[in-house]
């Protein structure tokens, strides 16, 4: 695997606004030192990761694109049938932080992801650098 390929557990990832799906899925990648970010501006802003099988996850990590200056407010849910969601996460990143921030829950089985982006403390832009599924396993 190269290391520009997107995660082995994730299958897709679509947007529910038109963006640049490119950038969608370069966040899915794990880049060292990267600095581009997808963002999309808007108060509910969506994007469903689609996992290439059921995976039990113990959390998701995401890297804001200016992270360590303003809060991000989202919530994340997962599913198995992408019909009924579970709200595994609702409210802020910490807004001091460069790195990958971790939003752990219970472990699941999950096969698909859902974001919903509320803009940050800034503006209403949803900007995110790298975000990633963390197996139970891992």
């Amino acid at each position: 695997q190269s290391e520009d390929a997107p995660q082995p557990e994730v299958l897709w990832i679509e947007a529910n606004r038109e963006n640049d799906l490119q950038a969608l899925r370069a966040m899915l990648t794990d880049i060292p030192g990267r600095t581009e970010y997808w963002a999309a501006e808007g108060p509910d802003v969506q994007f469903d990761v689609t996992l290439v099988r059921p995976i039990r996850l113990k959390g998701i990590g995401i890297q804001w694109h200016l992270g360590d200056t303003r809060e991000a407010k989202f919530t994340l849910e997962t599913s198995t049938d992408g019909v009924t969601w579970r709200n595994v996460f609702e409210g802020a990143s910490t807004g001091t932080s460069e790195g990958v921030e971790t939003y752990s829950f219970e472990p699941h089985e999950v096969e698909y992801v859902r974001f919903h982006g509320y803009g940050n403390t800034a503006n209403a832009w949803n900007s995110i650098v790298h975000f990633r599924v963390i197996p139970a396993d891992a």
